[in-house]
């Protein structure tokens, strides 16, 4: 039986917690709000475990920043299986909006003064970025650390030092980090590719459609030949059931010469009604945060043209506690 004292506390804690002030939806956790939800989580914990600290939303754009920090610091106590922790954060996109560029340096850090952290607009990378620093965090303050560190090189917020270019930056990077490591040839086996890119500062100057690319010097562009494997999109869906979920799934496009890159999209492989799905920021079709079944989004990207895809990078996301297991 709990004690007189324990019930009481709870009883101070639920008030307390009720009474607290509140962000708008999806707005950015203000400091001293953030240093509340603290002191108050503290209490919560000692009340009842971290397990037991849980919001009723189901999504982070409907949370203030007191019920994110409640979810955050009981996340992993309710969720210990890194990988099942990794889809149900990302599950607490679903159906945000597409928004292109959506993240930055912060106010007054041109030439990208966007938030740090926001939950009311996704991209592709925005939302697997904020996925992977989210199911790492125990807090809104580790959760921006953890982003800075997949965000950008050496973790310099600087819009210089931004992991811009996936082949170059992005995946080498956060290999290096211990934050994603390749299981494409474990996958793929005899029926991998690899291919490549290369990428200099006269690359950079002869760039199609410049606007379309991040403000940046050709000196502040990576110089080199960038290779990655891929599983040819002809053979996905016969490998399909050696993709372990929680799966980064790259996706890799034919290589054409006035355009720097060749990883034009990036989604999370989750199980779904249909199966397997690949969960993901969607511009074309969606607008939104939605769990494509993997074989229509296969069947999608064969049907490109212009610029076709060519197949798929396969990245695990290393949470503490995932072990690199390729199902036989």
């Amino acid at each position: 039986m709990p004690t007189m004292g324990l019930l009481v506390a709870k009883l101070i804690l639920v008030a307390w917690l009720a009474a607290a002030p509140r962000g708008g939806p999806g707005s950015a956790p203000d400091a001293s709000l953030a240093a509340l939800a603290r002191a108050r989580i503290v209490l919560l914990v000692w009340a009842g475990g971290a397990a037991t600290l849980r919001v009723d939303a189901d999504r982070f754009s409907g949370m203030s920043p007191i019920q994110l920090e409640v979810f955050l610091a009981g996340l992993a106590g309710r969720l210990p299986d890194p990988t099942e922790r990794l889809v149900a954060v990302s599950s607490m996109f679903l159906d945000t909006p597409y928004v292109k560029s959506p993240l930055g340096e912060g106010a007054g850090h041109p030439p990208d003064p966007d938030p740090l952290i926001r939950f009311d607009g996704v991209d592709c990378t925005t939302f697997v970025e904020q996925t992977m620093a989210l199911a790492r965090a125990r807090s809104l303050t580790g959760a921006l650390a953890w982003l800075r560190r997949i965000r950008y090189l050496h973790g310099r917020m600087d819009f210089r030092a931004r992991k811009h270019f996936m082949m170059a930056q992005w995946i080498p990077a956060n290999q290096q980090e211990g934050f994603c490591e390749d299981i494409t040839e474990r996958v793929a086996g005899r029926r991998t590719v690899w291919i490549a890119k290369r990428l200099d500062a006269e690359a950079w100057r002869r760039r199609e459609n410049p606007g379309k690319w991040p403000e940046l010097e050709p000196d502040d562009v990576p110089a080199g030949v960038f290779r990655l494997p891929i599983v040819p999109l002809s053979q996905v869906m016969a490998l399909s059931g050696r993709i372990p979920m929680g799966t980064l799934v790259n996706v890799v496009r034919r290589d054409l010469r006035a355009f720097p890159a060749r990883v034009t999209h990036q989604g999370i492989l989750v199980a779904c009604s249909d199966g397997r799905c690949l969960r993901h920021a969607g511009r074309a079709g969606y607008g939104r945060v939605k769990d494509e079944p993997l074989e229509h989004f296969v069947r999608r990207n064969l049907a490109y043209r212009k610029w076709p895809v060519t197949g798929f990078n396969l990245q695990r996301l290393i949470l503490p506690g995932i072990r690199s297991v390729i199902s036989k």
